[in-house]
């Protein structure tokens, strides 16, 4: 390789910059003077979004069309951009009574339109509103802020595109939101409202998670000549994710995410992640392309008691082994179910046929404890390959990984290894997800756990921050690194509370 002149790539950057930004600028005006049109309506487009989910929040709960459809179109009336006045409310509700009774509208239907009106400033409640069509208003003004709507409006008329951004900091911007969108998602008064803002907001969570790792894999290439997935030894990960309801569009697959940081935590580069249906052919044949690549796979759905859970059947098929009722994994979902019926969280007990079926497992696998639902994990090795099968809802996937997956791992990973604890003067986990996920991404070795009491017991939420590699002062100044960024994300500064551990095994 020639060696390259000191401080040329420095200026080579600088030129095209100067070059590309008077290119921008140029670009930018021109647009601007050849039409009396904006480039984008923020505000109709909101509005219109509004409008539509409004609708569809009618239907489904039954609230008053009529009000619905003319509250929806003008409650922003008096609203002349992003964030509009404290009193918009009341300002878009006088217009909107003088616009209606114009046009000869009831004042009994004018009154319930102003009255849903006002109530739809903010963000956040404190407690649910009334009547039905306010509670509509709100949850459909709410939900259009998340999603990708949402993610697109924030991008263009939220944070306006300030002069400079680069696309690191636009990202910055997006990350920062999802603690607001989580309160707002938290904020709906409707049942549907809620669901359409669970399911937006996990949009929202994935777009930006994908943004993170496209722009951290840049940085990636950037400073780390060889890719850990080419290390001699390393282990490589495969995701097999299964259902109907993924594909259909039904459910959002959050598990493959949330796989990909932890395992990269560990020190495993995720080499291929594939997602099929409910068919025994399709699972077979997605197993037997991950075996000729990969050391691990992880699946995650297909384990419950219903027909189309076939997960285990196609792992059987393709290893050549019998499908059988396990001991162990009976005593599993035996556990669980006396567990789940003294919480009051099923009607009976009994083993019945369809629980019975959650413990039938190949023969020769180990299940693998299941301390949240009814169906058992299992691990099973074969040749060079160890298949982990894993329940799809994600607290049981998070919880069954954490207590089985994670410490086989650690086991066959790098020899050494370093751990710090310490606390957040916080006592809700939720809030301070957001954080950990930032941190696991700006630091990738590391691998964070929140470990939670319960709700009123504790003021300070404890934190476990490790890593593992080949070099001892590498893996302090990770663990140090990233206990920094917590602090620095949440705001909140963090106490030691044992001594740090580093060892080799």
């Amino acid at each position: 390789m020639v060696d390259m002149k000191p401080g040329l790539e420095e200026k080579l950057k600088k030129l095209v910059l100067r070059q590309s930004a008077r290119a921008a600028r140029n670009e930018w005006v021109e647009t601007q003077s050849s039409s009396d049109e904006p480039l984008f309506d923020y505000r109709y487009d909101h509005v219109s979004q509004v409008v539509v989910t409004a609708k569809r929040l009618a239907v489904l709960t039954g609230a008053d069309m009529e009000v619905t459809m003319m509250a929806s179109w003008l409650h922003d009336m008096a609203k002349p951009g992003i964030g509009g006045g404290e009193n918009h409310g009341d300002a878009s509700a006088a217009l909107a009574r003088e616009i209606l009774l114009r046009e000869d509208v009831s004042q009994t239907t004018v009154d319930k339109v102003c009255d849903a009106i006002r109530k739809h400033v903010g963000l956040t409640l404190n407690e649910p509103l009334a009547p039905l069509e306010a509670q509509v208003l709100w949850d459909a003004d709410k939900i259009v802020k998340l999603g990708l709507v949402g993610f697109i409006h924030y991008i263009i008329n939220g944070i306006k595109l300030r002069p400079g951004m680069d696309m690191a900091e636009i990202a910055d911007e997006i990350r920062d939101f999802i603690p607001l969108a989580e309160k707002i998602a938290a904020s709906m008064n409707t049942l549907p409202g809620k669901g359409m803002a669970a399911t937006r907001l996990e949009h929202l969570k994935m777009v930006s998670g994908y943004l993170d790792r496209e722009i951290g894999q840049v940085s990636q290439v950037e400073n780390e000549p060889h890719a850990a997935a080419d290390a001699p030894g390393s282990l490589k990960a495969g995701i097999l994710t299964i259902g109907n309801e993924i594909l259909d569009g039904l459910v959002l697959d959050t598990n493959s995410n949330w796989l990909e940081l932890r395992l990269a935590a560990l020190g495993v580069a995720t080499i291929a992640q594939v997602t099929v249906r409910d068919d025994l052919a399709e699972i077979g044949n997605a197993l037997s392309r991950l075996q000729g690549i990969c050391s691990i796979i992880i699946t995650s759905g297909g384990l419950g008691p219903t027909h189309d859970d076939m997960t285990l059947s196609a792992v059987s098929n393709r290893l050549g082994l019998e499908l059988a009722e396990d001991p162990n994994a009976l005593s599993i979902v035996k556990k669980q179910y006396e567990y789940l019926y003294a919480k009051g969280i099923v009607s009976t007990a009994e083993l019945t046929e369809s629980r019975k079926k959650m413990a039938h497992i190949p023969k020769g696998s180990k299940p693998l404890d299941n301390s949240v639902g009814g169906a058992p994990g299992v691990m099973i090795s074969r040749d060079e390959t160890t298949i982990f099968c894993l329940p799809g809802v994600p607290a049981e996937l998070k919880a069954i990984f954490d207590a089985s997956v994670r410490p086989w791992i650690e086991q066959k990973g790098k020899p050494f290894y370093y751990e710090e604890t310490v606390d957040f003067a916080i006592s809700d986990e939720t809030m301070f997800a957001p954080f950990i996920d930032k941190a696991m991404r700006k630091h990738p070795g590391v691998y964070i756990k929140s470990m939670p009491k319960t709700y009123g017991t504790s003021d300070v939420l404890r934190v476990w921050v490790s890593a593992r590699g080949n070099m001892h002062r590498d893996l302090k100044a990770s663990v140090k690194g990233a206990i920094r960024t917590l602090a620095e994300v949440s705001g909140v500064n963090a106490s030691p509370v044992v001594s740090s551990t580093l060892d080799g095994r």
